[in-house]
């Protein structure tokens, strides 16, 4: 394993991820950014939709996008949407220069989305291709280093893993060609790949250059087959060697197959979703979603902070139940020192129209940061 040293986390790109700022759309671009220069972050981590929002706020006028109500996401465009793609790319400039003014730089794009695991030939599939085709146009000219996929969260998406790995062989010869690194994330929620052992599974097979890893705190602790489960009030009930399993594994990765890395805690589900859980409400406005996609999105605090910024921790059971910081060592230990980027989803903090949102998240990342990095080092 390799050391972690103080002096080697200094050179790791610190980022935050931008809808971690706010979900109201008082929470503009602007303020993020804001937000971002006065905490004294450096790196940005940004979102389709909020791109997509921002630039419809220059151009008001601009149409809906035609994409086909079942397959639409975070409002973009049908790839045949011509002049909302070319809205998008008329505005990279603009965006990048109001990045530099709050000294920035956007070095992640995401999450692209429900692309892999169509079935080869369908007309989904076809259209996922094309999608991706003008997503990594569009991170180019962004002039990110990375973009995140997230692994495939809708149910009807059952090609076998042959195929996930031939989409993901296209997607790294499109990043070949923008330079840009396809970082692949399981998202917990997801039937096809839900945790990072079988999208490690995919990498491995693809076996690309361009084609890599994004491990999440979260999602490793949310995976299923680690027994975090919403919906009975547990939190890992794995025995012990389980997890200590994990961590080995993780150790074992190549360091240079981790692209980037995302930080964010989980709240211990105490008590049980729809069994009197805060995040009740969320679950059942959004019907027909997964449990574990409300915890992603309600339950993932600002790890070694706590829930809301660490403004509403009122007892341990507040700070999170993720073992971030025995994940994030075993991360480090395989000499990654890539970028390192805040996500953290709490809905019931970040959807309202308080202003202090953006400014309190993105100063509690960097004490976050901090502490993490001290918790992990192995010497000076």
């Amino acid at each position: 394993m390799a050391p972690i040293t103080r002096s080697s986390l200094a050179s790791v790109p610190i980022a935050f991820a931008i809808p971690s700022l706010g979900m109201d759309k008082s929470h503009t671009l602007e303020k993020k950014f804001e937000a971002m220069q006065q905490a004294g972050q450096k790196n940005a981590e940004l979102g389709f939709a909020g791109y997509m929002a921002w630039v419809r706020s220059l151009e008001p006028n601009l149409p809906p996008s035609t994409c086909p109500k079942e397959w639409i996401h975070d409002d973009e465009p049908d790839n045949d949407d011509k002049e909302l793609w070319d809205a998008l790319f008329r505005h990279t400039d603009t965006v990048k220069a109001l990045a530099k003014k709050h000294g920035l730089n956007i070095i992640i794009f995401q999450p692209l989305s429900q692309y892999e695991g169509w079935s080869a030939g369908s007309k989904r599939s076809d259209w996922c291709r094309k999608k991706a085709d003008l997503w990594l146009a569009l991170c180019e000219k962004l002039g990110v280093g990375y973009l995140q996929v997230g692994s495939n969260s809708e149910p009807d998406a059952e090609a076998e893993f042959g195929k996930v790995c031939d989409d993901f062989r296209y997607l790294g010869e499109l990043g070949a060609k923008h330079n840009v690194k396809i970082a692949y994330e399981p998202w917990c929620f997801s039937p096809v790949n839900p945790d990072w052992e079988y999208c490690w599974e995919v990498v491995k097979k693809v076996d690309h250059p361009f084609v890599g890893l994004c491990i999440d705190t979260a999602h490793v602790a949310l995976g299923p087959r680690y027994g975090y489960d919403p919906l009975t009030g547990k939190g890992y009930t794995s025995p012990a060697s389980d997890f200590e399993a994990t961590l080995d594994r993780i150790r074992a990765l190549p360091a240079e197959k981790i692209f980037f890395y995302e930080v964010s805690d989980v709240i211990l589900p105490s008590p049980a979703l729809l069994q009197g859980s805060e995040f009740d409400a969320y679950h059942v406005a959004e019907k027909g979603r997964h449990p574990l996609f409300t915890w992603s999105i309600c339950g993932r605090c600002i790890p070694l902070v706590g829930k809301n910024a660490g403004d509403d921790v009122k007892s341990e059971l507040d700070m999170g139940e993720a073992r971030c910081i025995e994940v994030t060592k075993a991360v480090f230990s395989t000499g990654f020192r890539g970028p390192c980027s805040w996500e953290v989803f709490e809905q019931q903090y970040m959807d309202t129209t308080d202003p202090t949102v953006p400014f309190r998240y993105a100063k509690a990342g960097l004490v976050s940061k901090k502490k993490l990095f001290d918790a992990i080092v192995d010497s000076e």
